[in-house]
């Protein structure tokens, strides 16, 4: 049965030749039987069985597929949640995937038997699978030779029969190499064809699934399984389906794979007009004479078949190692990031701190070849270094990619060898150096004045119901780690997704500020370690934001102490950027330890940074303001402080006054209340001047407020760009925004708060400082709308009094807002609705309540949490309030009290106008309040005259 390829196994399965138990029982005992091949990293017969015999179901039901029941290896690359994912690494040595690759999902949901997972190169790290922790894989055909790598493992099975086919993963041959070394087919689809999703990631922009099996008709069934669209990654192609074995038939197949010329048949294709690219650089001096032998007889069999050769340059062909090695290396340092002991797989047992089990974990988690490669990869994104290798090997890359571009218009397909030579013996090459390609690039104490400089950094978080790059909720003050999912986790083999919503916020935030949307934004991964920080970088952007530019205009009040007048100053904004937040380090819940709570780990957030534009506390206290109730009114942010949902980091530097050259900053970071922003802002200032007027230096570095001691202290030294190692994260394609897109936002953008300060001063004649506090928040805006629009109303639809409109102002910013403070309700919860408060206050204007009286009105109203639009009648009604407007009435009634008060009246007459307002208050008294003091006021002037 281990010969057979895999249209034949499936004919012996629906023929009842076999079932699907008896196969995967088969193949299983020549594993146990060739177990010496070191092949397989892991098997799991229990499960293999419990599969095969759901297939054996499926084929009785007459519910197979093409593959159904057939034995399939994965190699360790892929995640899996009933075998351990190693990746060949002692880092990985016991890690249990909890969610499966697509690759393995897709196989399984076409039936095939996992039997084991194959042995590879450590991270899939080499070309002859001998960096894997578990020990070197041998080449089934001579135990002396390697088989290839990375997937050597998937390979060796496959050669020596173990199983009938294989996944692998190829990043510069690792798929192709292997399978040339042992005598057996494998694939490199185009990348974004097969989904990457479950891959424990080496180079990501060059990683691609792939499948291997006996013939290149068997790989082709197992490419209709697994290619196809998985939005779970990023850069997978949304491309219609095909079969790929349409156009194969094993007899054919098989011959051409074995180089073996064969006479024309009917049956066979007729390959007249396909132009076979034959580039001579692949022909130079250090191919191997066996393996041009080998090559040319293929030539002959696709000559007979009627294609044509013809001979293509590829010049830039040399550049090619180094430009991979180059990309690669900095790629595996940035995805390896994760891996630091903090929360799986390897970790050190003993260590003095956390920068100390970093170094020990990843010392001993990681072997000679992955360290040399991580070392590498960092090196290309350090500062100084990043342009001349990295940025120039993607230059390079490119003019590559040209050289092929330019030769496909002159064929339709190229072939060369896969290697230029044969597989070499097992620790044969282990010892040689990597040569890589360099680039030819190769004092007096005078009295002074200061001036701050101040740039602000903000975090929104935008109010998205999940995260940026994964499915999991952002709901706030849940248990820790209830809401971080394999992506935020940053477990091997997962993906980013991004969240389209986050994109619509950041695009709407960046109309509203007069800034360019960037049309083709990159995300790239900004690179250090803490605990709190799964993948050990953090995907955001740097070169091309999805904001860039824009202003914001801040009033700044008039400081009392200073003698400041107030003013208005327009704030620059360099950027708006999208990224993720990171999780949460918990400290004062545990002894000695650290608690990591990864629930915030992949929020979405808006990072927004103004120019150097600020002076002062003062100034960067009003943006800051502006900028919140502006994030907030958009709704693309809640603005909770306390909840870390609107947070600032302040860069500060002083400077002596007319000098050009800014001072030498520092950064006080996580600033959550905007009396810590001030008070911050202000001890740095003084801190840096002090120091800088003693003689000392300023550090660059980064500092926390401690807002007890009212101080800032040092938390690190300030790192600049090139110390974060960007670079454009390799699982993300470009945010490409159309203009058709930015117009469907705009045309959605709510009215702003200065519109509607302008408005609110022309429609109803408030003041610009009453217009301008209304909209210090849309809720309150908000309000204030629906008491005068539903004024209007009771009024039957006439034009508002602007006198009412401004007594409707005055009691939302007034009564209400104090009402709202004492009992710390936000407006959105105010048990006083606008129509009640709207009744309350046309009763006031027609004279059925007084002032004083409503006020009473007013809290009875707030304290039933009534919805009752008719309330302030009832309540005036059943307590008997309304206003005594009879004159008569009052004629009786201050007559009585001028009659009680004779001295009062005296007093009067003897000039002292205090006794008039004595006399009023008794008045009022005598009414319980329920009389207009203007009548009152009128009647004693009247009668005492």
């Amino acid at each position: 049965m281990h010969q057979k390829n895999l249209t034949e196994l499936r004919l012996a399965l629906d023929t009842k030749a076999v079932s699907a138990v008896e196969l995967a029982q088969h193949f299983l005992a020549r594993i146990k039987a060739a177990s010496a091949l070191n092949a397989f990293l892991d098997i799991n017969p229990e499960c293999t069985l419990a599969s095969a015999a759901q297939a054996d179901t499926a084929i009785a039901n007459g519910q197979a597929g093409p593959l159904t029941g057939i034995p399939i290896a994965h190699k360790d690359v892929f995640v899996t949640r009933h075998w351990k994912s190693t990746a060949g690494s002692k880092m990985l040595a016991h890690y249990k995937s909890p969610f499966e690759a697509t690759v393995v999902e897709r196989l399984a949901n076409a039936g095939m038997v996992c039997v084991g997972k194959t042995n590879m190169d450590e991270f899939a790290m080499g070309s002859s699978t001998e960096n894997s922790f578990f020990g070197s894989t041998q080449n089934p055909w001579d135990l002396s030779a390697v088989p290839g790598g990375s997937s050597g493992g998937s390979a060796a099975a496959v050669a020596a029969r173990l199983v009938s086919a294989a996944t692998g993963s190829d990043t510069g041959g690792s798929i192709r190499q292997p399978a040339a070394f042992t005598g057996v087919t494998g694939i490199k689809p185009t990348y974004g064809r097969v989904s990457r999703h479950g891959m424990i990631a080496f180079a990501s922009s060059l990683d691609q699934a792939g499948p291997i099996a006996v013939s290149a008709a068997d790989c082709a069934l197992l490419l209709n399984a697994l290619a196809g669209f998985d939005p779970r990654d990023s850069t997978s192609l949304e491309r219609e389906t095909e079969d790929f074995s349409r156009h194969l038939g094993h007899s054919w197949s098989a011959q051409v794979h074995a180089s073996q010329p064969t006479p024309a048949r009917p049956e066979q294709p007729n390959l007249k007009g396909l132009r076979i690219g034959v580039p001579k650089e692949y022909f130079g001096a250090g191919l191997a004479a066996d393996v041009r032998t080998a090559i040319e007889a293929a030539f002959k069999v696709y000559e007979a078949l009627g294609a044509t050769l013809i001979e293509i340059s590829l010049p830039k062909t040399e550049l090619s190692i180094p430009v991979y090695y180059v990309l690669a290396s900095a790629e595996a340092s940035s995805n390896l990031s994760r891996f630091d002991g903090v929360r799986y797989g390897h970790r050190a047992a003993h260590y003095r701190d956390l920068a100390d089990l970093y170094q020990k974990t990843r010392t001993e988690g990681f072997g000679a070849e992955v360290k040399r490669r991580i070392l590498m990869g960092s090196y290309v994104l350090s500062h100084g270094y990043y342009d001349a290798y990295y940025v120039q090997a993607q230059k390079i890359r490119r003019i590559i990619a040209q050289d092929f571009q330019q030769s496909f218009a002159q064929c339709d397909v190229m072939m060369g060898p896969v290697s230029p030579t044969v597989a070499w013996n097992l620790g044969e090459k282990t010892a040689d150096p990597l040569r890589i390609l360099a680039y030819p690039y190769a004092s007096g104490s005078l009295i002074m004045q200061w001036e701050a400089t101040i740039g602000l950094e903000t975090h929104a978080q935008l109010t998205c119901v999940s995260k940026i790059f994964s499915g999991a909720s952002t709901q706030f003050g849940t248990s820790p780690n209830t809401q971080a999912s394999a992506v935020d986790l940053a477990l091997p083999g997962v993906l980013p997704v991004m969240n389209r919503t986050a994109v619509e916020l950041a695009i709407r935030f960046g109309l509203t500020i007069g800034a360019t949307i960037t049309p083709r934004s990159v995300f790239e991964r900004k690179h250090y370690f803490y605990p709190d920080l799964p993948k050990g970088y953090q995907i955001s952007q740097c070169k091309l934001p999805v904001v860039q530019g824009g202003t914001l205009t801040i009033h700044v009040p008039a400081h009392e102490k200073t003698k400041q007048a107030a003013y208005q100053k327009t704030i620059h904004l360099t950027r708006a950027h999208l990224e993720e937040d990171a999780g949460k380090s918990l400290h004062e819940d545990f002894s000695e330890m650290t608690g990591i709570d990864l629930n915030r780990a992949g929020t979405p957030l808006l990072e927004i940074v103004t120019e150097p534009d600020m002076h002062s506390a003062a100034e960067a206290l009003a943006y800051a303001k502006t900028l919140h109730t502006l994030v907030v009114w958009l709704g693309i942010c809640d603005g909770n402080m306390q909840e870390g949902s609107f947070r600032c980091d302040a860069n500060v530097s002083v400077r002596p006054i007319n000098q050009a050259e800014l001072g030498t900053r520092t950064e006080i970071k996580n600033l959550n209340s905007f009396r810590f922003l001030e008070e911050a802002i202000n001890y740095e200032i003084q801190r840096q001047i002090e120091l800088l007027e003693d003689g000392g230096m300023v550090k660059q570095e980064t500092r926390l407020y401690d807002p007890e001691r009212r101080e800032t202290r040092p938390m690190r030294s300030k790192e600049d760009a090139h110390d974060y190692r960007y670079f454009p994260d390799p699982d993300l394609m470009p945010l490409v925004i159309d203009a058709a897109w930015i117009e469907r936002v705009r045309s959605a953008l709510p009215e702003l708060p200065a519109a509607m300060q302008i408005r609110l001063i022309e429609q109803y004649g408030l003041s610009s400082y009453d217009a301008a506090v209304l909209t210090s928040s849309k809720a309150l805006a908000a309000y204030y709308e629906g008491v005068v629009t539903h004024i209007s109303t009771l009024q039957k639809n006439q034009a508002i009094d602007p006198n009412l409109a401004k007594a409707a102002a005055n009691w939302v910013m007034g009564e209400l807002s104090s009402q709202l403070n004492r009992d710390s309700i936000e407006i959105s919860a105010c048990p006083v609705g606008p129509k009640q408060l709207a009744r309350l206050l046309v009763r006031i204007a027609d004279g059925t309540l007084s002032n004083k009286l409503a006020k009473e009105v007013f809290q009875a109203i707030w304290d039933e949490k009534s919805n009752d639009e008719q309330a302030a009648d009832r309540i005036i009604e059943a307590k008997g309030l309304q206003q005594i407007s009879d004159t008569s009435e009052l004629d009786v009634i201050i007559e009585a009290v001028l009659a009680a008060h004779p001295k009062s009246v005296e007093e009067f007459r003897a000039g002292k106008e205090k006794a008039f307002n004595a006399l009023i208050g008794q008045a009022m008294k005598a009414t319980r309040g329920k009389a207009n003091p203007q009548q009152i006021n009128e009647i004693l002037k009247r009668k005492l005259a």
